[in-house]
């Protein structure tokens, strides 16, 4: 039983670490419309890179228009369910990684 309650721990702050990752915002690749006053007649639709939140992967993207621009909100904005997948996963095997290590470097300095 203990080691279904550390691995539910793991997926737990796992998890929690992941959201918190939103805070890792970049720009880009993929293109949102922020208006539509641009180019030489000014009714073209102004294109810039999207805002978007996570790490390694991005996985909440910015959704001008419908939310607060430049601002990531899970509520608000376009969820990637595969990449907090993949985000969840690298973050859970990571912890799982530093854990063991842990416990190895522990052991080791005892004999």
């Amino acid at each position: 039983m203990n080691r279904v309650a550390g691995f539910a721990a793991l997926l737990l702050v796992s998890a929690c670490v992941t959201l918190v990752s939103v805070g890792i915002e970049r720009r880009g690749p993929e293109l949102a419309q922020y208006g539509n006053l641009c180019g030489p007649t000014h009714d073209q639709p102004c294109m810039q890179p999207a805002l978007k939140g996570g790490f390694p992967m991005a996985f909440l993207v910015d959704m001008p228009g419908v939310s607060v621009e430049n601002r990531l909100a899970l509520v608000e904005d376009r969820f990637v369910p595969l990449g907090f997948a993949v985000d969840w996963a690298v973050c859970a095997l990571s912890l799982w990684l530093l854990w063991r290590g842990a416990c190895w470097f522990r052991i080791g300095r005892r004999a």
